[in-house]
């Protein structure tokens, strides 16, 4: 008999909500798929401290996550915090407001195990793979074969963090580009130099930069999960979005509005990536560190609803 179970990512800038029946062989039929964006991140990289406003936006999201697993009859979930939880100097008093807000603990990870819930969620894997996970506040790369993971590596960088390091208005200045190229051009050398094998990028960057690609190019217009982003569409796509206000960005229709503002990073983390490693190509998932949680929730870990 399957079991519903949900996987909560409560990331720097976006939580998502994933709520599926699971079946005994690990299979699972989609119930619910939301996601809003609180930034619970905001000004972070400044501070090292959670705000107030920011978390009261995330505690409103996981108030209205919990009605509705109610409403949904989950009966186990596992909600995890990634980069900007993990690293608060507030991180007490953060749990306790979001604990309060779920009514079941949250999970403050590391980067480590993140990169393996990115990796156990993204894709049903059959053979070598790699998964890149771009979030608001860290990186992560995770390396594995038939959906065990054999390395992961994660860098407290992200869309978020860098947009606010090196962008104070859009169009981005050519300085502010040359700036944040340079410093994750030295970030790239963590992942080292040995090939990957095909790889499957996660998150907000990816998938918005498909949409965007598709929206040029309808011809290509297929399903988003397994899209294959080409060298060159992540190169094109950049240079786009350094060129373009943040209202211009929204105006294409396929952006959201709290997106908008950090795409541009997260497209340069993407193409630096690409660049490093020498890819032609990668696929793109919508799934991701909620599928992997959702997964574990049903293996034990988490909580009963």
């Amino acid at each position: 008999m399957a079991k519903r179970a949900a996987g909560i990512d409560i990331g720097t800038n976006t939580i998502l909500m994933v709520v599926a029946d699971v079946h005994a062989d690990g299979s699972f039929d989609v119930v619910e798929n939301v996601y809003e964006m609180p930034r619970i991140g905001q000004g972070f990289g400044k501070e090292s401290a959670i705000a107030q406003a920011p978390l009261d936006r995330a505690s409103a999201v996981l108030r209205e996550f919990a009605t509705r697993m109610q409403e949904l009859s989950v009966e186990r979930c596992f909600a995890v915090a990634t980069s900007a939880v993990r690293t608060a100097t507030n991180q007490s008093e953060v749990l306790k407001a979001l604990d309060a807000a779920l009514g079941i603990p949250v999970l403050p990870i590391s980067g480590e195990f993140e990169a393996r819930l990115a990796f156990m969620g993204a894709e049903d894997f059959d053979g070598p793979a790699a998964v890149l996970d771009i979030g608001g506040g860290s990186t992560e790369l995770c390396l594995g074969e038939n959906n065990n993971v054999l390395s992961r590596i994660s860098l407290e960088f992200g869309a978020v963090k860098l947009s606010e390091r090196f962008v104070n208005k859009q169009p981005i200045p050519d300085l502010a580009i040359d700036k944040a190229h340079m410093f994750l051009n030295t970030q790239m050398a963590s992942f080292g130099n040995e090939d990957i094998p095909d790889l499957t990028a996660v998150g907000g960057t990816p998938t918005s930069i498909a949409n965007l690609i598709m929206a040029k190019d309808p011809s290509r217009a297929t399903e988003l999960h397994g899209f294959s982003l080409t060298r060159e569409d992540v190169e094109s796509a950049c240079t786009m979005l350094f060129g373009m206000s943040k209202d211009e960005i929204v105006a294409t229709g396929v952006v959201e509005e709290k997106r908008a503002d950090v795409l541009p990073m997260g497209a340069m983390i993407l193409r630096e990536v690409f660049r490093h490693f020498g890819l032609a190509s990668c696929k793109v998932s919508t799934r991701g560190i909620r599928y992997g949680a959702m997964l574990e929730a049903v293996e034990g870990t988490g909580f009963r609803m």
